[in-house]
Order: structure tokens, then C-alpha cells, then sequence
């Protein structure tokens, strides 16, 4: 019975659209109109997934980011929040330039003396004593 009320409705819709132009005209308008926002609508969730990615990459880089800072503050005795320029910094009080907090030693030797040893900057005024673990100054 739904079969035939569905060819009914479509029989009356054609016949309409032979007889009465202005509908044919409405009907095709909606239709259109409704395709284009259903295609809106595919967009807008493409575009939502690929911004939802987008957001999972920022959010994984700027850990990875937090991560280092943290470690080369800590490697360079600094305030890993503010690096001494906040006054309001709730760590340090706009205190934790670097060398204000004792050096973390292990971080330094991995991440700081390469970069000098490299670079022969300051190798006869700092050297790090291996058999004592601390950083010597000419």
C-alpha cells in the first residue's frame, strides 16, 4: 500500500510540474537547494574531520615543545614557565632566568656541552670534570 500512495505522490507531483510552470520552478529551486546543503554538509563534516586532525598535530607538537623547553630550562638552571620574564610567574616570581635554579647537571652534559664542544665556544674557559660530575670554570 506505501508503493502505491509513494507513485501517487509522484504521479501528483508530475502532473503538477506539466501543468503550473511557477511549481516546477519552486520544486526544482528546493531540490536544488537541498542537494547543495546536503554537499554543504559532507564539506563542513570533510572539513570538521580535517581540522579535528589538524588540532590532535598541534596539540602533539606543542607537548613535544613543552617537553624540550622543560628540559633545556631545567639543562640551563631556568624557570621552564616564564625563563625569568614574568613578574606574575607563579614558579618564580619573573626570578627564573637562567642560572637561577641549580643546573641540572645530566641535562647540561646531553644538551649544552655538545653545542660548546662543537662549536670550540668557551673551551678554556668551562669544561665539564667527568670523574667529579661538575662543570669546572677557567
Amino acid at each position: 500500500m506505501n508503493s502505491n500512495i509513494g507513485q501517487t505522490i509522484e504521479q501528483m507531483k508530475e502532473q503538477l510540474m506539466e501543468q503550473n510552470p511557477q511549481f516546477r520552478m519552486w520544486y526544482e529551486y528546493f531540490t536544488n537547494l537541498n542537494m547543495q546543503q546536503t554537499e554543504n554538509t559532507q564539506d563542513n563534516q570533510t572539513e570538521k574531520l580535517q581540522l579535528q586532525e589538524r588540532i590532535k598535530q598541534l596539540r602533539a607538537y606543542c607537548k613535544l615543545l613543552n617537553k624540550r623547553n622543560e628540559q633545556l630550562a631545567s639543562a640551563l638552571g631556568a624557570c621552564p614557565r616564564c625563563w625569568g620574564e614574568d613578574l606574575n610567574c607563579a614558579n618564580c616570581n619573573g626570578e627564573g632566568s637562567p642560572g637561577h635554579f641549580g643546573l641540572h647537571l645530566e641535562r647540561f652534559k646531553r644538551i649544552i656541552m655538545p653545542a660548546l664542544e662543537r662549536n670550540n665556544f668557551l673551551r678554556e674557559t668551562i669544561s665539564f670534570d667527568k670523574e667529579e660530575n661538575k662543570i669546572n670554570t677557567n
